[in-house]
């Protein structure tokens, strides 16, 4: 039989760092715990709860009261993967998109990513290796062009600087997760034209995240 899908809870790896804890912070909704919670720290981000509650119909209070409704809070609110242990207790993980879009389909009819790899670097069609051509920016194929840089585009500049914000955050992410750990270095490996590395830095030097002030002192003085 098929192993069902269990995605990683990324939480673990971003929220928690000492006493904060899934179990202390996420046993509630956001108002529960409400000092786990900062502008870089959200119970909508962190707690696999999160989607159990819209604030009218379902609720904390509403869903978990096991004096007013029995052991297993109120059954009104429980459906599919909604149930008391998820909602209440936070032991499971969020349903995913991934969850949500292959619900009750045979997975085996989508075009898996180890295909799509295999056919991108190996394939007749479009193979990287197999093809020995390389795009050029207008769309023409193969040649040399001061428009070119690199073999293959994967960081596209039109994305500049706004990805390099995305990396930046959740290397400040990483930065709070090992308690501010200093020299904290950082290294780009195949940094093409360097456009990723020096937005990051742009990034943390002007403190475009908006970090508070102290802590964004000490965040620039331990990035390298």
């Amino acid at each position: 039989s098929k192993a069902a899908f269990d995605p990683t809870d990324i939480s673990n790896e971003v929220c928690w760092v000492g006493h904060w804890t899934k179990e202390r912070c996420c046993q509630g909704d956001a108002t529960t715990e409400s000092e786990c919670w900062e502008d870089h720290f959200s119970f909508a981000e962190c707690c696999p709860n999160a989607d159990c509650w819209d604030g009218r119909a379902f609720t904390y209070s509403q869903c978990c009261d096991v004096e007013t409704h029995g052991s297993g809070g109120n059954a009104a609110c429980w459906a599919g993967a909604y149930t008391y242990d998820h909602c209440c207790l936070a032991k499971q993980s969020a349903q995913s998109w991934v969850d949500v879009l292959t619900s009750g389909v045979d997975t085996d009819q989508f075009y898996s990513m180890d295909e799509f790899y295999t056919d991108a670097q190996y394939g007749d069609d479009f193979g990287y290796y197999s093809t020995g051509r390389v795009l050029k920016e207008d769309g023409q194929e193969g040649g040399n062009s001061a428009q070119q840089f690199a073999h293959f585009t994967t960081y596209p500049m039109a994305l500049s600087p706004h990805f390099g914000r995305v990396v930046c955050r959740l290397l400040f992410l990483k930065w709070i997760h090992l308690e501010e750990r200093a020299p904290f270095r950082v290294v780009e490996m195949g940094a093409g034209s360097g456009q990723l590395a020096s937005d990051v830095q742009q990034c943390v030097r002007r403190n475009e995240l908006g970090i508070e002030p102290r802590v964004w002192r000490r965040w620039v003085s331990a990035f390298e």
